[in-house]
């Protein structure tokens, strides 16, 4: 008897995890960001299914502050524009982001997620490499998608043409793919004050932010309100990402 108590209770647990997951996860978190390019906003729908961890921690960038003034420092516009990196040694914010979350573990690639122009991702260059960069695809791509740290997160659903393809392209590919192109390394060593004094006329990112409310509801997690989020490895294993410690002082 006590095992059939046990058993009954061990499949409401489960079923309550099952209906979490799918409250949580089924989730579209609408982002607006202004840039230098426009003077209207580019419109971001993160989509929370299709890359959980990476979706929570998009937002909670958006939320901390960390989406001001981030130079847009790889723009091809026959592949990706990419930007979120504003330096280990920058004030506030930036430098909390660099110094607390550094990187961060890998989705598991949506099997039936194909890149499609406008999607968005974070970049990496291994496994559990993603830590504040993101893209977004100029084009449909056979080439992006298939490693754990490039599953997509969400989709620009407003501003495509008007802003996103309009970003500053002059200066070409980043190294090391063009020697002239802007240096990654000298981004984290002297911030935005290296782009500026050698790429004057790259765009940026103003500011983001959360319109309105998620459309269905986030679970926190502890009093502290860290987010509560399913672990990459087992849709019922959580994490506690205390993402909401960060501050925004200087």
């Amino acid at each position: 008897m006590l095992l059939v108590h046990w058993l009954l209770a061990l499949c409401a647990s489960a079923a309550e995890e099952d209906r979490w997951w799918e409250t949580n996860y089924k989730t579209i978190t609408t982002i607006e960001c202004m840039t230098t390019a426009a003077p209207m906003p580019f419109a971001i729908e993160v989509r929370h299914e299709w890359a959980p961890l990476g979706a929570d921690r998009f937002v909670a960038m958006i939320a901390s502050g960390l989406m001001t003034d981030l130079a847009l420092f790889r723009v091809d516009k026959d592949f990706i524009v990419q930007t979120g990196m504003c330096g280990a040694t920058a004030p506030g914010v930036c430098a909390q982001w660099a110094e607390l979350f550094p990187e961060f573990p890998d989705d598991r690639p949506h099997p039936r997620l194909p890149f499609k122009d406008g999607m968005v991702s974070f970049a990496g260059g291994g496994d559990d490499s993603r830590a504040t960069d993101f893209f977004i695809a100029y084009a449909d791509s056979e080439f992006l998608g298939g490693s754990p740290w490039e599953t997509p997160f969400g989709v620009v659903v407003g501003g495509m043409g008007e802003v996103v393809r309009g970003f500053y392209d002059g200066y070409g590919e980043m190294q090391p793919f063009n020697p002239a192109g802007v240096n990654q390394d000298l981004i984290n060593e002297e911030g935005n004050a290296y782009l500026r004094r050698e790429f004057p006329k790259l765009d940026y990112i103003k500011s983001c932010a959360i319109v309105g409310a998620p459309r269905r509801p986030v679970q926190r997690g502890s009093a502290t309100g860290a987010m509560r989020t399913h672990s990459s490895e087992h849709p019922r294993c959580f994490i506690e990402a205390g993402v909401h410690s960060i501050s925004n002082d200087a």
